[in-house]
């Protein structure tokens, strides 16, 4: 029995099938068969298929395997968390741009009688603690579900509430474990 095989585009033959050990035919080569209507796939040849070159797939990237072997991609990223940080910078933004047109100017202070107009510096101060205890809340679970030091992250969230959100919903879940 003959064959023919397709390598770079051009067939090659006839070949017989004691000289089809000197090609390098994988699974996906085009051969023909005497007597077959049609080329067909050598893995789908029974006369073919025990000489099929089996190969390692090719080298991964240098990054993708140590990307791989670090992190656990598998794991999606947090986007919920991207889009509350997000929204947390807008809020700061809002309020800062409002409380800075009420409180009093430096020339308004001597016509300050009233108790009432000194409460909105309190106000905003404990909005901020507030918006930090709601940054720090939502950044230590997703922390410690992504193994990263649930501390350093709330120190991050306590200072940059929104910046610290969404960086770390854009990180991959870690391999490695933090000892706590």
């Amino acid at each position: 029995m003959t064959f023919y095989i397709e390598q770079n585009g051009k067939p090659i033959g006839p070949i017989s099938i004691e000289d089809v050990q000197k090609y390098n035919i994988k699974k996906d080569t085009l051969i023909w068969e005497e007597g077959s209507p049609n080329w067909i796939k050598a893995e789908d040849s029974h006369f073919i298929k025990p000489f099929i070159s089996i190969a390692p797939p090719p080298l991964p990237n240098i990054k993708d395997l140590e990307r791989s072997q670090r992190y656990d991609l598998s794991v999606p990223k947090e986007k919920d968390l991207i889009l509350t940080g997000f929204l947390l910078i807008i809020i700061w933004l809002i309020v800062s741009i409002v409380g800075y047109y009420n409180l009093p100017l430096q020339q308004d202070f001597q016509s300050i009688n009233s108790e009432v107009d000194n409460i909105t510096p309190i106000v905003i101060t404990m909005f901020a603690i507030a918006f930090r205890l709601f940054a720090i809340s939502k950044a230590l679970p997703v922390a410690k579900k992504l193994n990263r030091d649930p501390i350093s992250w709330a120190i991050f969230a306590f200072f940059l509430p929104g910046i610290s959100l969404i960086v770390l919903g854009t990180k991959y879940k870690l391999y490695d474990y933090f000892e706590n």
